[in-house]
């Protein structure tokens, strides 16, 4: 027995899927739709509902309802020896042989002999003996098969006859008839239709509403996408891969706000799992300008194992720490960064965070590691940095030393001349390095 409280929720449940169903058909009425296939060509539907039904003898009936039974309970083989000898009895009489042929398409069709079957439904057409609810059902199955067998022009033109022999054709119709588009590379139709499906469907399925997403994304509509990701999300809320497609669409949108808020509630629902879709999130909240979270939850990650501790990601925390001004933190991350790198340069970073932090001593020993290991992109920065260190150090002789080398560079020349300008106005030093008498 359901409890009061869980009825409330499946009712509250229920109401907002309603609401959401509700938003798709506005949504998706917006919209023209200008290649939507004809209805109900007047004389075709004339021709089709003048047939009428002929008679079936007893004895027939019997045959095509137990080849029916034996289909139904996957006992083929039998099914089909009753409707072959059924047709080799009634090739004279039209309308029973057509009957036993359709009956016998079915057969192939769920044995998945499927060339077997359009044979059969095209000979049924061809015959054109049964009535209009039968004929059409056949047209419908035979463009289905079509379609099935990778024959999607086949698939078309048969749908086509079938849309103008009917006088009302229902969603799912357009949905099949959009797919079969889409393999002739008709993608604006084919989303056209899908869209149309869903407009006029109560409850349109997920599947349609997956298509309408593929076929945006390949018309780069990520505008469009995002109305029917945004019900997926909500009507199936458990999928991982519909928040993911939806906050990458916000991305391509350049929506960073609402990606970063996609990513957020997919977080919460612990849909992210992959190293990918973290660092995704982790990049949002340093975009947005909130990197003390981002440090956060890539410290967590890697901390858990689903992101690996590399060069790239010590160095991210790092500087996500230290654009949330947290200083002491963003240095053990540099640290095992510079120690992975092949070059100096993330030794040259830390270096300085400790000149910020005044740190002289062990600024000057991660800037010499710099050096050391090489290939600095602006070496004379290195030197620069040194210089200023060895300087608050009151090690004169050495400041001026690496300040004299920045001044070679041309990206350090200017500062490296000013500070031993300063220096030897201050101290008495000449540019030499020795102390003026």
């Amino acid at each position: 027995m359901i409890s009061p409280i869980k009825g409330l929720r499946i009712m509250r449940q229920k109401f907002i899927t309603q609401i959401l169903l509700g938003m798709t058909l506005v949504l998706f009425t917006l919209e023209g739709f200008a290649s939507l296939p004809k209805i109900g060509v007047s004389q075709k539907v004339s021709a089709l509902k003048s047939r009428r039904a002929a008679l079936t003898s007893k004895n027939v009936f019997k045959k095509l309802q137990r080849a029916n039974e034996l289909s139904t309970s996957e006992n083929y083989d039998k099914a089909l020896s009753i409707l072959d000898k059924l047709l080799s009895q009634t090739k004279d009489r039209p309308y029973e042989y057509s009957q036993a042929l359709q009956s016998r398409a079915f057969v192939f069709a769920s044995q998945g002999k499927y060339k077997k079957a359009i044979a059969d439904f095209e000979e049924v057409l061809k015959v054109a003996a049964l009535p209009y609810g039968p004929t059409v059902s056949s047209m419908y199955t035979l463009s289905q098969l079509y379609g099935q067998i990778g024959n999607s022009k086949m698939a078309l033109k048969i749908l086509m006859e079938w849309f103008q022999s009917v006088e009302e054709a229902k969603p799912q119709a357009y949905v099949f008839y959009a797919s079969m588009l889409f393999e002739q590379g008709k993608k604006k139709q084919a989303l056209e239709n899908v869209d149309y499906a869903i407009s006029k469907s109560s409850n349109p399925k997920e599947n349609w509403l997956k298509l309408s997403v593929a076929l945006n994304f390949e018309l780069n509509q990520f505008k469009n996408a995002e109305r029917s990701l945004r019900i997926l999300t909500q009507l199936k809320p458990n999928n991982k891969q519909y928040w993911k497609q939806l906050a990458g669409t916000y991305i391509n949108l350049n929506d960073f706000k609402q990606a970063l808020a996609t990513f957020e509630l997919a977080y919460k629902w612990g849909h992210l799992e992959d190293e990918k879709d973290l660092m995704n999130l982790v990049s949002l909240y340093i975009e947005r300008g909130i990197p003390l979270k981002a440090a956060q939850i890539l410290e967590k990650h890697m901390k858990s194992g689903q992101i690996k501790k590399t060069k790239k990601t010590n160095k991210l925390l790092s500087q996500a720490y230290y654009q949330a001004e947290e200083i002491e933190k963003s240095i053990p991350p540099m640290k095992l960064a510079a120690e992975q790198a092949k070059d100096g340069q993330l030794f040259f970073q830390l270096g300085q965070l400790y000149l910020e932090k005044e740190d002289f001593k062990t600024a000057i020993k991660y800037l010499n590691n710099s050096v050391a290991k090489g290939g600095l992109k602006k070496p004379g920065y290195a030197f620069l940095s040194l210089g200023i260190a060895q300087y608050q150090t009151k090690d004169i002789n050495k400041s001026l030393e690496f300040l004299r080398k920045a001044r070679k560079h041309e990206e350090s020349e200017s500062a490296a001349t000013s500070w031993i300008n300063f220096i030897s106005a201050e101290t008495g030093a000449s540019d030499s390095g020795q102390m003026k008498l």
